[in-house]
């Protein structure tokens, strides 16, 4: 019976340590202490839970959100990202990079936290678009896992970005090139 009762007591111990896996974490929301604010006068409408406003219809979506999901696993990645609020049926890629400032730069009508040397996640299919301002960024039949898309390794800790269209933006953002916008960041560090 002991042998019985420790059997239990390691499986529950292994399953607490695979519960463990450190979860995605959400950063860079321009307009909050340290993190710079909006180029375009187009402040989240939720400060602290999303990129800038974008201009996509009359008065923005409030700003667009990213969320990372599933395990960060090189055995067993199930990783996968959500973008809420960009708008709506337009072009959208999923930037990531091995580096990052949380004060975070200019970047369109928003501010990229996400630094370079910035890799496009699926970039060989180019893109995902946005219908109904959501994006999922989940591996298709073509595409690699997250993790050997971008070269993950063990231990590395990885930021992502969603940037989309935002054609309206140039003129209340005074710039002729700001036709995009970005979500705000979020860290995952990879587990075996």
């Amino acid at each position: 019976m002991s042998n019985l009762i420790r059997s239990f007591i390691a499986l529950a111990i292994l399953a607490e340590c695979a519960s463990a896996q450190i979860q995605p974490v959400q950063f860079c929301y321009p307009d909050t202490p340290g993190v710079h604010i909006c180029p375009c006068n187009n402040p989240p409408s939720f400060p602290g839970h999303a990129g800038c406003n974008n201009f996509g219809s009359f008065n923005g979506t409030g700003g667009a959100m990213l969320d990372g999901h599933g395990v960060a696993s090189l055995q067993n990645d199930t990783l996968y990202f959500e973008a809420d609020n960009e708008n709506h049926n337009v072009f959208s890629l999923l930037l990531e990079s091995t580096n990052a400032t949380l004060s975070g730069v200019v970047y369109g009508a928003g501010v990229r936290c996400v630094t370079a040397p910035i890799h496009r996640v699926f970039g060989h299919i180019g893109y995902r678009q946005a219908d109904g301002g959501g994006t999922v960024y989940w591996g298709l039949p073509a595409d690699p896992r997250i993790s050997v898309d971008i070269g993950a390794l063990s231990g590395q800790t990885t930021y992502f970005q969603a940037w989309y269209r935002d054609p309206n933006a140039f003129v209340p953002c005074n710039m002729l090139g700001a036709t995009f916008n970005v979500t705000n960041a979020v860290s995952v560090t990879w587990s075996p």
